[in-house]
């Protein structure tokens, strides 16, 4: 079995239990999009704008399968995919910053491929995902930021103390993230370590070096 499979299969049952509660067996859109949306609401908390996004999560749901639908076959464009994808989130909900946009976005992805990947779903829309696996970023988040800087050396270069991302002065927390040019920095250093430790896919490299789950 590739790892791919083991991992996604570790994750998806994983997910079942507390305090996730997601099941990802079974395609349920509202379920799926809900389980990618409680990811990014307690950061809102703290800094306000809960009523906002509250008020656009309907329109946003339709965006991001919208969106993964229209992911790209051909693989010179997938990076230019992320880039209007997470943009688009952005300017069109301004409630949303770079780094919570991307992680509806990825985290969207990660159900969908893990889902497959454990034999549970053959959705279409994980069919261009999956002739592209090499290239599919990651969620950024503060366990990986935090996992990362733990794990690898180089990686402190650029998440520094309280997990914060930068490559330049402008440090912020993964939900506080407005620079799209240092989420793509991260993701092609990503790419760099994972290929470094014969990972097929950045995906596989963050499920099995940097993903922990939460304690029951």
């Amino acid at each position: 079995m590739k790892l791919i499979n083991v991992l996604s299969e570790k994750f998806v049952k994983t997910l079942e239990d507390h305090p996730y509660h997601r099941n990802l067996k079974t395609f349920d859109k509202n379920h799926w999009f809900g389980g990618v949306w409680k990811t990014i609401v307690q950061s809102y908390m703290t800094k306000g704008g809960m009523k906002n996004l509250i008020n656009n999560k309907g329109k946003i749901q339709d965006d991001l399968f919208s969106m993964i639908e229209d992911f790209p076959i051909d693989k010179s464009k997938v990076d230019e995919w992320y880039e209007s994808s997470i943009k688009y989130l952005k300017n069109n909900y301004p409630t949303l910053t770079i780094g919570t946009s991307q992680k509806l976005i990825n985290m969207l992805i990660k159900y969908i491929l893990t889902s497959h990947y454990s034999r549970h779903t053959d959705e279409k829309l994980s069919f261009n995902l999956r002739k592209n696996l090499e290239l599919i970023h990651i969620p950024i988040d503060v366990e990986v930021l935090k996992n990362c800087r733990k794990k690898f050396e180089e990686f402190k270069k650029f998440i520094h103390v309280q997990n914060k991302l930068g490559f330049g002065k402008n440090l912020s927390s993964w939900s506080n993230l407005e620079s799209y040019s240092d989420y793509e920095k991260f993701q092609n250093k990503i790419r760099v370590k994972r290929k470094e430790l014969r990972y097929n896919s950045s995906l596989e490299f963050e499920m099995k070096e940097l993903w922990l789950p939460k304690k029951k």
